[in-house]
């Protein structure tokens, strides 16, 4: 395969030979494309879109035969590769709201989930930090574990970050 080295769920994997043709002759090429040992795909097509065709987990391969018009050359066949593990996106997060002082509690919330091109189901860790340090006391949970802070914790930070670290289990 010319692209990419490595394999996940929403790749699209080219193939590109090259040749000669001994009397000059253009070349073309039939491909015949392979997911787990069955054809899904056989033409011109040098491309093949995991969206449609592949996912985690399965072995893809690919025939490639050069043709001159007359008679057919010898036929490539690729070594297989196994398609990867497709990270979460990450989630977009908001941190209490347009308006935080001293005497609101804070609330990490996700106002975009995270997506698994694999559909592996979606775990998260939220990470409350006032002045880059975890809080203390007065974590506790609103929607997910530990993405709030009480608002009598608040006064020990004036600058509060919330992370959330999405995780597919794999």
């Amino acid at each position: 395969f010319a692209n990419p080295a490595q394999v996940f769920t929403d790749t699209t994997l080219i193939i590109e030979p090259t040749g000669t043709d001994i009397n000059g002759d253009n070349i073309d090429y039939n491909y015949d494309w392979y997911v787990d040992g069955g054809l899904v795909q056989s033409g011109n097509q040098n491309t093949l879109d995991g969206l449609l065709f592949f996912a985690k987990g399965q072995a893809v391969q690919v025939t490639a035969t050069p043709s001159d018009g007359i008679a057919d050359g010898a036929m490539y066949t690729s070594a297989p590769v196994t398609v990867l593990n497709s990270p979460p996106t990450a989630p977009v997060v908001s941190l209490g709201g347009d308006f935080i002082h001293d005497d609101y509690n804070l609330i990490c919330q996700i106002l975009t989930p995270s997506v698994d091109p694999d559909a592996d189901p979606i775990t998260y860790e939220f990470i409350l930090e006032g002045d880059g340090s975890p809080p203390t006391y007065g974590q506790y949970t609103s929607n997910y574990l530990n993405d709030s802070v009480n608002a009598v914790a608040t006064d020990i930070a004036s600058d509060w970050v919330c992370n959330v670290q999405p995780d597919d289990g794999t």
